[in-house]
């Protein structure tokens, strides 16, 4: 599995309010990590720049906790329609 691709998707799905796909995203990205797979790189936006994370730590912290609230709130909009 390519965890950037899926952390991508999972991010831009949950955008266009694609819940369902955003929710397999999700689930797949924390599988990955889960199962030891590293983690996706993950980019941050603040000051009006895009800011790389270069720890696989801090990189594996912030995707568990992102793809965590997109599975829960993904899991949430479906149970709602």
């Amino acid at each position: 599995m390519d965890p950037d691709a899926a952390f991508s998707l999972m991010l831009a799905s949950f955008a266009e309010d694609e819940f369902l796909i955003a929710s397999d995203a999700a689930q797949a990205v924390l599988n990955w990590l889960r199962a030891g797979g590293y983690p996706p790189t993950v980019h941050v936006a603040g000051g009006g720049q895009l800011l790389e994370l270069s720890h696989e730590q801090s990189n594996r912290a912030v995707a568990i906790a992102v793809a965590n609230e997109v599975l829960s709130k993904s899991n949430q909009a479906l149970t709602s329609q």
